[in-house]
């Protein structure tokens, strides 16, 4: 028997949903998913090494025992030693899959980052510089964030590669479409697939949104660090030229960054590049 209590995983996709699903299950009797959600512990090696007493203090803060104790982790989905690891360590776990128009996904993407200040280029030149290789231990330098634009979008190789794994009888696959319409109903949806009772109502607030997203983890950080220092360090570092960098990153925090508008040519070439995946996806989505 597992020494994890983690038997429910949804690995991504990326801004497909998965804050908000991970919040819906969550508010089901039977059902304590992680907190914090994105714990990336199947993923990164530092996290890894921490052991499954670790994972297991995810769940610290459900009292009651539940027949499910779920996790999400979007860097999961295209890691295929996260997944090999959840398939060796845990219990028989069942697995959800959130897909989204992989254009539209790719753009909510690259949004997200921009306006966090971790993309500067245009959407074209970052996802023809995005590597299809993929290192968890290996993010945005100062950020626990991803790029891997076109790779987060391969639903024709990574879906399949959980379907392997897990078998298709304890795989689910949500459109995030659907999940966005008709969130009750696809929640129940899922509970079904869990064999637990269907929920009658639940809190629908909308989690992550790329829009609300404005410097996030900076502003955190430069407002915690500005009430701390008591301002005559703040005058002396004023003198240094790293100093002022890292002051003018904290002013720059609290400013509303806004996404290039895309043209019909860049939206065309991104359906161009990303055909086989919109085919793959529409397999799932035209069924829903």
């Amino acid at each position: 028997m597992s020494e994890y209590l983690c038997n429910l995983v949804v690995p991504g996709f990326p801004k497909s949903g998965t804050s908000s699903l991970h919040s819906y299950l969550n508010q089901h009797p039977e059902i304590c998913m992680s907190s914090p959600k994105e714990s990336h512990y199947f993923a990164v090696a530092s996290k890894w090494e921490l052991g499954e007493n670790y994972h297991n203090s995810l769940f610290g803060h459900c009292v009651e025992q539940h027949r499910y104790y779920g996790e999400s982790s979007t860097i999961y989905c295209i890691c295929e030693k996260s997944a090999e690891r959840i398939k060796q360590h845990l219990d028989a776990p069942k697995v959800i899959l959130l897909l989204r128009d992989p254009v539209e996904r790719l753009v909510s993407h690259y949004n997200w980052l921009f306006k966090l200040g971790l993309e500067n280029r245009s959407i074209i030149e970052a996802v023809e510089a995005s590597d299809s290789s993929f290192d968890p231990d290996c993010p945005i330098p100062g950020s626990g964030n991803y790029m891997s634009y076109l790779s987060f979008s391969s639903y024709s190789k990574y879906v399949p590669m959980w379907v392997s794994l897990f078998k298709e009888d304890n795989v689910k696959i949500v459109v995030s479409e659907n999940l966005s319409k008709f969130p009750l109903q696809v929640v129940n949806e899922c509970l079904e697939f869990l064999g637990l009772s269907p929920l009658s109502a639940f809190n629908d607030t909308v989690l992550n949104k790329t829009s609300d997203a404005r410097h996030v983890f900076r502003k955190n950080w430069a407002t915690t660090l500005e009430s701390c220092i008591p301002q005559s360090l703040i005058n002396f570092a004023a003198k240094s030229e790293a100093a002022k960098k890292l002051w003018q990153r904290s002013a720059n925090a609290s400013k509303v960054i806004t996404t290039p508008q895309l043209s019909d040519g860049e939206v065309n070439q991104l359906r161009k590049i990303l055909q086989t995946e919109i085919e793959f996806y529409r397999t799932y989505s035209d069924a829903g």
